[in-house]
């Protein structure tokens, strides 16, 4: 099955990426028995940290 035109594997590795969770990672890896996930969370990690980062400083920002 695929998603987005990703196979499964790189979807669930996005996932676990964009959710910033190492331990999902690794439990992915165990699980599913390859690393083809591993690429799929790298590409998708920065860009989760960085925009987690980025909207908690602008959370500081607003006026409550």
């Amino acid at each position: 099955a695929k998603v987005l035109k990703l196979s499964v594997f790189n979807s669930l590795g996005s996932i676990c990426g964009g959710m910033t969770s190492t331990p999902a990672l690794g439990t992915l890896i165990r699980v599913t028995k390859t690393d083809d996930v591993a690429a799929a969370y790298a590409a998708t990690y920065p860009f989760a940290l960085v925009l987690i980062v980025v909207s908690c400083n602008l959370l500081v920002l607003l006026p409550f």
